[in-house]
């Protein structure tokens, strides 16, 4: 039906993509989703028009029979014994050397031990423990995110983007578009504003696709401020329970530190953090 609406120049979905799973530090994302949608935000189909109302018209023709699943709205939640499994398939996902597939809802365990902390918190003359807790944050750019894609004659890519990793980006692009990565080029403009929050593929796969899928006419995405918020990057949020052992003249015995990140759906930029995180637990101090 939106492929039928005059002024329509394409309309692309999983099926237009390889069915290859994408991710910086593990390939748990699928850019359009099949089966499953894991969140509100996440892809369906993308639809290139001559003008913004007509490409909403067509989105609006676009039907979706939805069948709910029980939702799994937080990182305690999705730790308990009989949670919704989110990636049935988690193990058999190909991990980079950040990530440690925990199976279940866990994406990523990472542990550094020193010492005998228990032995030490006997010894200690005070012990404090503290617990804290952070909000998922979006970074909050002045700019949405923005890209153009071009299909070029030769059946090469030209990606213009408002991003932070160029590279990373184009890396991303020819594993989602199933093309070797010298058939990707990535132009970034100067974005003004990112914070981390424009390192990783957003829409220029799907301004990529659309080019191709219209015979190589240009195709532009602009985010809304909502979509923005609602399918960015955001950064992940924290629970942290630590635990100090001191002596009586305020030396650092023993210190244990559990940080729980909630990344969402999809791990993304949490398991970068979770690999580096126990070792900056530790501050500058000898403990």
């Amino acid at each position: 039906a939106a492929r039928a609406l005059p002024g329509v120049r394409a309309v692309v979905t999983a099926e237009d993509l390889p069915r290859i799973r994408f991710g910086g530090h593990l390939r748990d994302e699928e850019y359009f989703a099949t089966e499953t949608v894991l969140f509100v935000g996440q892809r369906i189909a993308a639809v290139a028009a001559d003008t913004l109302e007509i490409a909403r018209e067509a989105l609006r023709r676009i039907v979706v029979d939805y069948e709910p699943l029980p939702p799994v709205l937080s990182a305690e939640q999705a730790l308990a014994p009989d949670a919704p499994l989110l990636h049935p398939g988690l193990m058999d996902y190909p991990p980079s050397a950040v990530a440690s597939p925990q199976g279940g809802n866990v994406c990523s365990r990472n542990e550094l031990r020193r010492g005998d902390p228990e032995a030490a918190f006997a010894q200690a003359a005070r012990v404090f423990e503290q617990d804290y807790e952070t909000e998922m944050v979006h970074q909050a750019y002045l700019e949405p995110r923005v890209c153009v894609g071009v299909h070029e004659p030769d059946g090469r890519f030209t990606v213009h983007a408002s991003t932070q990793g160029t590279f990373q980006l184009r890396n991303t692009l020819a594993t989602v578009l199933g093309v070797p990565q010298n058939r990707v080029r990535v132009v970034g403009a100067e974005i003004g504003g990112g914070f981390g929050g424009k390192i990783s593929l957003q829409d220029e796969a799907a301004a990529a696709a659309l080019s191709r899928a219209a015979g190589g006419q240009p195709v532009r995405i602009v985010m809304t401020r909502s979509e923005d918020f609602l399918a960015g990057t955001p950064r992940a949020k924290f629970h942290m329970r630590l635990k100090t052992g001191v002596t009586a003249d305020g030396k650092l015995l023993a210190r244990t530190f559990e940080i729980l990140l909630d990344q969402g759906a999809f791990g993304q930029g949490s398991l970068l953090m979770a690999s580096s995180l126990p070792t900056f637990a530790e501050g500058p101090y000898r403990i």
